[in-house]
């Protein structure tokens, strides 16, 4: 649609459908680029929030919970 204000209204009528996990880690995502940026500029903010973000999901057991992933990442990455 052309109207944000629609666009958005209609996103929330699905807001029951969201997964809390899956919130917090876009949340936290967001947050931890934003602190990095802010704090240490120098540093590559979002291989290293994507990079944790891979470690939390899998010390988390997010998958086996029900949460959605890409897929295996291989070993020799």
């Amino acid at each position: 649609s052309d109207h944000l204000l629609v666009d958005f209204l209609r996103a929330l009528g699905g807001i029951e459908a969201l997964q809390p996990a899956a919130v917090a880690f876009g949340v936290g995502s967001l947050a931890a680029l934003v602190g990095l940026k802010r704090l240490w500029p120098r540093l590559p903010g979002v291989p290293l929030v994507g990079a944790a973000t891979i470690a939390i999901s899998a010390w988390t057991g997010f998958a086996a919970h029900g949460g959605a992933v890409v897929g295996e990442v291989p070993a020799g990455l």
